[in-house]
C-alpha cells in the first residue's frame, strides 16, 4: 500500500466533512499547457459545490442533501444522506490562478488550470 502512495505523481488529500462523508473521487492529469482536475459528484447541483484555490492547491467542498423515499406495493424504502465533504488536490505544476476555470456538467466537475510559462534564464557565474 505505501509503495503505491510513493508511485502516485499527484497528491490528493481526502478530508471528511462534519458527519464523515468522504470526498469525491478525483482524477488529476497534466497536458503541455494545463493541469486538469476532474471530480465525480453524482446527484449534486453546482449550487452545492464550491471550489477554491490557495497556494498551489485546489479544494473542492460541497454539501449533500439527499432524501429519497420509495413506496410500492409490499415494498418500502427510505434513504437519507446529509452532510458536507471536502477534497484538497495539490497541483503538480505552478498555474495561473487568475485563469482557473471550473465547469459542472452531468455530475462531473472539471477544473482547468493553465500552467505558468517557465522562464528559462541562463546566467554565467564567474568562478573566483
Amino acid at each position: 500500500m505505501f509503495r503505491d502512495l510513493w508511485a502516485r505523481p499527484f497528491t490528493v488529500v481526502p478530508a471528511l466533512g462534519g458527519n464523515g462523508l468522504p470526498g469525491p473521487h478525483v482524477d488529476v492529469f497534466e497536458t503541455e499547457s494545463e493541469v486538469v482536475v476532474k471530480a465525480d459528484l453524482p446527484g449534486l447541483q453546482k449550487e452545492n459545490v464550491e471550489v477554491t484555490y490557495h497556494d498551489g492547491q485546489v479544494q473542492i467542498q460541497g454539501e449533500v442533501c439527499k432524501d429519497e423515499e420509495v413506496n410500492e406495493e409490499g415494498y418500502h424504502r427510505r434513504e437519507r444522506r446529509h452532510g458536507t465533504f471536502a477534497r484538497t488536490v495539490v497541483l503538480p505544476s505552478e498555474v495561473n490562478e487568475e485563469a482557473l476555470t471550473a465547469k459542472f456538467e452531468n455530475g462531473v466537475l472539471e477544473i482547468r488550470a493553465p500552467k505558468v510559462a517557465a522562464t528559462a534564464t541562463q546566467k554565467k557565474i564567474e568562478i573566483q
